[in-house]
């Protein structure tokens, strides 16, 4: 998810290359973890996990709509930074619909009521992360 998040914002404000920007944002985000990780091998990453679907269009939406609501949310503060009495925008932005249906989801895999559905896929380790990432 994090990979997906960086690579949205590089496309909302690029200043190099989407893949560098990409790069960049990650790693100010993870400064430790993956140390062996490049620009290249996160490029790949998120290619593998839109190309294999790891994750679904709604993930995929929630955190694009998660992406824009911040850019959104910087942009009007540094507008107002030097206006101080201006109104900024507060950090309690609506939550998107779509990131509702994922937090939905996460409930009811831990509702031992509802009938756990089979998974239909030709890689049963797919399914399995799909599950893993919905737990989170």
């Amino acid at each position: 998810m994090e990979v997906m998040e960086a690579y949205f914002k590089a496309l909302a404000k690029p200043n190099a290359s989407v893949t560098t920007d990409a790069y960049n944002i990650w790693r100010t985000q993870n400064p430790t973890k993956r140390p062996d990780m490049d620009a290249n091998k996160l490029e790949n990453t998120r290619r593998d996990i839109m190309s294999k679907k790891r994750l679904t269009d709604m993930e995929i939406q929630a955190i694009t709509d998660k992406v824009t609501d911040k850019t959104d949310c910087t942009e009007s503060n540094s507008r107002h930074e030097d206006n101080p009495s201006a109104e900024a925008v507060g950090d309690n932005f609506p939550v998107a619909s779509d990131e509702v249906a994922v937090q939905n989801d996460k409930k009811q895999l831990n509702d031992p009521n509802v009938p756990e559905t089979p998974q239909h896929t030709k890689d049963g380790d797919e399914a399995a992360m799909m599950e893993e990432i919905l737990r989170k």
